[in-house]
């Protein structure tokens, strides 16, 4: 297993969401503090077809749904109010890691990935690496929904898929895993432990906030973005975080942490890392600032 607690700059870290899918909002999030930057998920493709063309648009393949466009030599994108907009591509991922590496190094670079089979995901991941990516969190949600049809319960193909990529990958593996495919059960956990270098505990039970609520967004955040309610994915993290700490020995939360009382109260409860993202919505960038500061590494 890697260690990377030496790449560790500080535990508030932020989720893959559409803060992190544009230079944007990744570069304030890095000059607030950040301690890591968890990219936008990725399938592994090197371009993504997009019905929409707009013509300042400088990516030819970019996702369906996303209006990805470069003005002054700064990549700007905005993700419409749906869940059609799920991954970034390996092309625009060189771009934002590139970006990172050069202008802030001390601040770890994650790319939350998602794969049909065992084989593409090698691929891919050492596609990442060379660009630059530290640590891969796989996002079990779409690796399942993906799963080969051979297998049909969830936590059986996870640990074959973990299995087969564990002995050959060159990075850090951190699993994030959520409660609506049943992962969250301790023999899951216990049996994974041996596979990962970690694990980010979430809930899949996602709302879209409504276009009428974005006038309660905070005023420095962009108003195009849409925002994930948090309020729902803090009892479940709350719970699995200390069942997770048995068996495994990084573990990050992430889900509903949206003020410093939060924070420290599920580190207390044993997460060496919180991953923040709606948070961000409503208090702005200055929240992880304010949480640097009272969370310890």
């Amino acid at each position: 297993m890697k260690d990377f607690r030496h790449l560790i700059k500080n535990s508030v870290w932020i989720a893959s969401s559409h803060l992190t899918e544009n230079i944007k909002n990744i570069e304030k999030c890095c000059k607030y503090g950040a301690g890591a930057i968890v990219l936008k998920g990725t399938d592994g493709r090197m371009f993504q077809p997009c019905s929409r063309k707009c013509q300042e648009c400088k990516f030819v393949y970019s996702f369906r749904g996303r209006k990805l466009f470069i003005k002054k030599h700064t990549i700007y994108s905005f993700t419409p109010n749906t869940l059609t907009c799920e991954f970034l591509s390996l092309k625009e991922l060189e771009y934002f890691l590139s970006f990172l590496k050069k202008n802030y190094p001390d601040v770890l670079r994650i790319v939350n990935i998602s794969s049909k089979n065992p084989k593409k995901f090698l691929k891919t991941a050492g596609i990442l690496k060379k660009y630059g990516a530290q640590i891969l969190e796989i996002n079990a949600k779409y690796t399942t929904r993906y799963k080969d049809s051979n297998f049909t319960d969830n936590k059986e193909y996870l640990l074959h898929f973990l299995e087969k990529i564990s002995r050959k990958i060159n990075l850090p593996i951190i699993l994030k895993i959520c409660f609506d495919f049943g992962l969250l059960e301790e023999d899951f956990i216990k049996n994974v432990s041996k596979y990962v270098n970690g694990l980010t505990i979430t809930d899949g039970k996602l709302a879209i906030l409504p276009l009428y609520f974005r006038k309660r967004l905070h005023k420095n955040i962009e108003k195009k973005t849409c925002a994930i309610v948090g309020e729902p994915l803090w009892p479940l993290v709350k719970k699995y975080v200390p069942l997770a700490k048995r068996y495994i020995n990084f573990v990050s939360a992430s889900g509903g942490i949206c003020n410093i009382k939060r924070a420290k109260e599920i580190m207390k409860l044993g997460a060496d890392s919180v991953q923040l993202c709606s948070g961000i919505e409503f208090s702005g960038y200055k929240l992880i600032s304010d949480i640097v500061k009272e969370v310890k590494h």
